[in-house]
């Protein structure tokens, strides 16, 4: 069972959560647009990508680094 009291796992649920929302809401919103499940998917991908790489880099990193450190913030993620 995953331990979401780490920093990493929080970090990790946080950025695919975010990913398969973006990728969801990207997916459809193509299709209502072009009606082609192919472009879609291609869209969908892209977005959830980008989601995954800056939510999960962008805020992850620092915090993983923070909390190795033991210079834990407030607003750093898996914190009680």
């Amino acid at each position: 069972m995953l331990n979401f009291q780490t920093t990493t796992m929080t970090v990790v649920a946080r950025a695919v959560y975010n990913a398969l929302g973006a990728g969801a809401v990207a997916l459809l919103t193509t299709y209502s647009v072009t009606d082609s499940w192919n472009e879609a998917a291609i869209v969908a991908g892209i977005t959830a990508l980008g989601a995954l790489g800056f939510r999960g880099a962008g805020e992850g990193i620092p915090d993983i680094m923070r909390d190795s450190k033991g210079k834990v913030l407030p607003g750093d993620v898996g914190q009680p």
